[in-house]
């Protein structure tokens, strides 16, 4: 028996120090993003997946007469591959451009950065032997309640950022807001927040028994 606690107590602070190492991971991530929105170093800034306007045959919008390589076309900050998608290149951009392509992977990174903090706080209990506690349920609905707003509103930010990135360019018409959420993150938001109430229910049911002794 003692042997089980020993292992238990090892396996919940390994957890409890995982967490916390991704915590300070995603937290490196912030920094990162901030310093390459504040300070210019003179590269390009880049956006990935972005969607065009022809669907899965956007090359008739283009005139690949012009292409410099066969199959890639840049048009204003617009480089077109063959596919659906494109990239944005800004060499060496401002300020408002840096905002505007940093700005939503900035604000997943904020997301993530709280969700494995609070995610901590609950390993850290337990590890102590005490995670049915109301905090924890209030930890889980908030950890729900942000993931749920990520999965809504990641990529329209994105998208509204990439367009106002090519607004009064060449590549304007080609770019299109295209709006999906991810049902993945959503899903696993409702589930947080199925277990947040969990939680909350087994705090509850806690104190009734301690109540009875």
């Amino acid at each position: 028996m003692a042997e089980r606690s020993w292992w238990s107590r090892l396996g919940n602070g390994l957890v409890e120090n995982l967490v916390y190492l991704f915590f300070c991971l995603f937290a490196i991530g912030v920094l990162l993003h901030l310093a390459a929105m504040v300070l210019s170093n003179g590269s390009s800034g880049t956006s990935e997946g972005i969607a065009l306007a022809g669907g899965h045959d956007p090359m008739p919008w283009l005139d690949r007469g012009d292409s410099a390589e066969w199959g890639l076309q840049r048009i204003g900050p617009l480089v077109v591959e063959l596919g659906p998608q494109a990239r944005l290149s800004i060499p060496d951009p401002g300020f408002g451009q840096r905002v505007l392509l940093f700005g939503p992977p900035l604000l997943g990174h904020l997301i993530m950065v709280v969700v494995m903090f609070l995610l901590w706080r609950i390993a850290a209990t337990q590890r102590r032997g005490d995670p049915f506690i109301p905090a924890n349920g209030r930890r889980l609905g908030l950890m729900a309640a942000l993931i749920g707003v990520y999965g809504l509103a990641a990529d329209p930010v994105k998208d509204l950022a990439d367009r106002a990135l090519v607004a009064g360019t060449a590549a304007a018409r080609l770019v299109r807001f295209d709006y999906l959420p991810d049902l993945r993150i959503i899903g696993f938001a409702l589930l947080l927040g199925a277990l947040s109430a969990i939680f909350r229910r087994g705090a509850v049911l806690r104190r009734d028994v301690e109540g009875l002794v």
